[in-house]
């Protein structure tokens, strides 16, 4: 591995890459003067910080290649010598953990001192040995821009600078990135995107196996802070620094031992987790990127299926099957109408609602119904499911998801299947007229789907009116109020992570994640889809 960086005699080089020609027609001045960082360890009353020094180069050298590098002198900073991350890590693993945990410790220092820096790859942060070396030794930051231009062209610029930059983010988000990368390298060994060829794509699409699947019984607080942190949109927060700590077996006086972690399961069991795991995310990035490369073309065909079922209405208007809302108590009406959009059945629906101010949800649920009638032939994806079906699935992340949790109407819990629905074939007998001919509804409910690949849950409060017409209910407005509850890339992990741990029982599991999650279906919700 060709590092453009050395560190000697406290004299730092940083090799351009260039000759004195191709030097020439730089602009020397401008570029020599830009700022990197010296993260030095003080210990103030046992709460000890890094703080951070800006430095740039002075001068300019020929090496013995030709080549001609930048230079500064780091006598006054106590600096002698000192190695990039990636070369320590090929040298010594374990000295390499401890510097990569007070590397991690000091990007999320620097998140809150100075967010705007930019942090070049692990081969341009160089851990130093000098006088004053603590456990938390001091650290060189280089300027990004001299450092990511001069090794640009070389075979080592994925594994020692791109690697550990996220493509789209910027400010804290970034730093947090190459700090997520720096610690999932250091307890896996691997990085989490290794394809150059497709980095940008893979990190878009979140294509790397988090670290619950690759180390057996690793804390899965620490790796759902890891995995949000290498994520398309990847958190603000930091990492948990004493997890990480205990993880890479990093003791008080410094010293690394070989972390004792309890296994959840057998070695046996947790390699098949960790190939169902790997397959998992084979399918899921597969099908993603099909849709997004054939998304025209499957909007063009959910346009020609619309027209075809318009055209068709008529045929369907007539069938003898169409569910009717004749027999059914207002209550009732306002349940089986729920029940349409959680199983995406719009006829459903339009038996049980009349007028546009009725069919608010309406062309929502067709729309779904019409493109999961599409993905299936292209893909072979089932249609989506309720959630409460899902959770009995278990949870299997490429199957799609469209449906209703926690319905209440005034207040009150209501199941979605405690109704049977009349067809007009069976020549139901209408209500007697009741003398009050409308009745008025809140109902309350969340709304799960799936929006490319990621879960999505939404809180919908709908007033209701329903109203006697001719010789039966009918739902005749709805006025509804929706709020997003945010449904961060840990949820799938802990529910994947609460059914090992409840063995497979679902009602148990269940039981645990509704107290996390209000939104989360109830046992009771299940029971119609168990029996």
């Amino acid at each position: 591995m060709a590092t453009p960086v050395t560190l000697h005699n406290g004299i730092l080089e940083l090799d351009s890459f260039l000759d004195e020609a191709q030097f020439s027609k730089t602009n020397v001045s401008s570029v020599m003067k830009e700022e990197g960082l010296i993260a030095t360890w003080s210990d103030k009353q046992n709460n000890g910080q890094y703080t951070f020094t800006p430095w740039h180069c002075t001068a300019t050298k020929k090496l013995d290649s030709g080549h001609i590098a930048y230079t500064a002198s780091l006598s006054q900073f106590s600096i002698d010598s000192g190695v990039d991350l990636p070369t320590l890590l090929a040298q010594d693993r374990e000295k390499a953990q401890g510097a990569s945990f007070a590397i991690c410790t000091a990007l999320q220092q620097l998140q809150n001192v100075n967010p705007s820096f930019n942090v070049c790859g692990a081969g341009g942060i160089i851990i130093c040995n000098n006088a004053n070396q603590t456990r938390y030794p001091t650290l060189l930051f280089l300027p990004y821009n001299s450092f990511d231009t001069f090794l640009h062209g070389s075979p080592d610029y994925f594994t020692l600078q791109a690697a550990y930059q996220h493509p789209y983010a910027s400010g804290t988000q970034a730093i947090n990135y190459t700090a997520s990368t720096i610690a999932y390298q250091a307890l896996s060994g691997e990085l989490p995107y290794t394809n150059p060829d497709t980095y940008n794509t893979d990190v878009m699409d979140s294509n790397c196996i988090p670290l619950i699947y690759r180390i057996n019984g690793i804390n899965n607080a620490l790796s759902q802070a890891i995995q949000q942190g290498l994520a398309y949109k990847p958190a603000d927060q930091t990492l948990p620094l004493p997890l990480l700590q205990t993880e890479l077996g990093i003791q008080k006086d410094g010293s690394i031992i070989c972390y004792p972690r309890q296994k959840l399961l057998s070695d046996e069991v947790f390699l098949q987790q960790s190939a169902k795991a790997c397959t998992k995310q084979k399918t899921r990035i597969k099908r993603l990127r099909f849709f997004r490369t054939y998304k025209t073309k499957l909007i063009t065909a959910a346009v020609i299926i619309a027209i075809v079922c318009i055209a068709s209405h008529n045929y369907i208007q007539a069938n003898k099957n169409r569910p009717s809302s004749i027999g059914l108590s207002p209550l009732q009406v306002v349940q089986a109408y729920y029940e349409g959009i959680n199983t995406q059945n719009a006829e459903l629906m339009q038996a049980m609602a009349q007028g546009n101010k009725a069919n608010t949800y309406l062309s929502s649920v067709t729309t779904l119904f019409i493109t999961g009638k599409i993905r299936q032939a292209y893909e072979g994806i089932a249609s989506p499911i309720p959630p409460s079906l899902w959770m009995i699935h278990g949870a299997k992340q490429e199957q799609p998801i469209f449906g209703l949790s926690g319905l209440s109407v005034n207040g009150k819990p209501l199941s979605l299947s405690d109704t049977e629905i009349p067809t007009r074939g069976n020549h139901p007998q209408p209500l007697a007229q009741p003398s009050t001919l409308t009745q008025n509804y809140s109902v309350s409910y969340y709304l799960w789907y799936t929006q490319n690949d990621h879960i999505m849950i939404q809180l919908y409060h709908d007033d209701i009116i329903v109203t006697y017409t001719h010789n039966a209910w009918h739902i005749t407005q709805i006025d509804g109020t929706v709020k997003e509850i945010p449904v961060d890339s840990s949820f799938f992990d802990t529910v994947q992570s609460t059914l090992i741990q409840t063995h497979g029982d679902v009602q148990a599991a269940t039981n645990v994640l509704h107290k996390l999650y209000p939104w989360f279906p109830t046992n009771q919700e299940l029971s119609r889809y168990m029996q």
